[in-house]
């Protein structure tokens, strides 16, 4: 019996299930890098003179596109649904408010809608919203009571709000169920992309990628 191989490949193993581990703790889907407003022209976006940035609340764009019943109850449903997706929009961008303090990527970053020279505006849409149910990804999975964030956080000029790029976060719960799945919400969802798309502005700013 080879002591070593064995050891080299239960340490392989160990690997392989801490990298699914982190892949399920993290969900599915993705938050993209930072996109040029014209992909056709395929330049890396340079963020370097802006000094300040400014972040407005996430607008609602779920709201329009999931489906109510026309009756009472549906609007009943349609409005609280619409004010959660609307106080989603403060939270988020408190999270990405939080990160790019974190990562120093500009000298202040202020919450507001209006933006000077040597400013960034960055504010966006979340596109869908479902909190999920914990009970029935745990129990059935299958995408059962799947939860999903997704949002475009746009990224303009706030001298004259020239778009300069954007960034997709589209996230989802782990398919397959599970304690995993059930553990993930739309808050764990909303960190990640705002941490994610904090180091993509640093990376614009910087040039390379924030010091761990």
């Amino acid at each position: 019996m080879d002591v070593k191989k064995i050891q080299g490949a239960a340490k392989l193993i160990s690997v392989f299930m801490l990298m699914t581990l982190g892949v399920m703790l993290g969900g599915c889907g993705t938050t993209s890098t930072l996109q040029p407003a014209d992909a056709a022209s395929g330049d890396r976006i340079d963020l370097s003179s802006y000094q300040h940035a400014v972040i407005s609340d996430f607008l609602d764009a779920a709201t329009a596109a999931k489906k109510f019943k026309k009756d009472e109850k549906g609007e009943a449903q349609k409005a609280a649904y619409q004010a959660d997706v609307q106080a989603a929009g403060v939270t988020f961008s408190e999270y990405l408010q939080a990160e790019l303090i974190k990562l120093k990527v500009f000298e202040s970053v202020q919450r507001g809608d209006e933006a000077g020279e040597g400013s960034l505006l960055i504010g966006g849409d979340i596109t869908r919203f479902e909190r999920g149910n914990a009970a029935a990804k745990f129990l059935i999975g299958l995408g059962a009571g799947s939860t999903y964030f997704d949002a475009t956080v746009n990224v303009s000029d706030g001298l004259s709000g020239e778009k300069l790029g954007e960034i997709i976060v589209d996230k989802n719960s782990w398919v397959l169920g599970g304690a995993i799945s059930a553990s993930q919400n739309v808050e764990s969802f909303m960190r990640g992309g705002a941490e994610k798309a904090a180091k993509e502005l640093y990376i614009a700013r910087f040039g390379e990628e924030p010091v761990k």
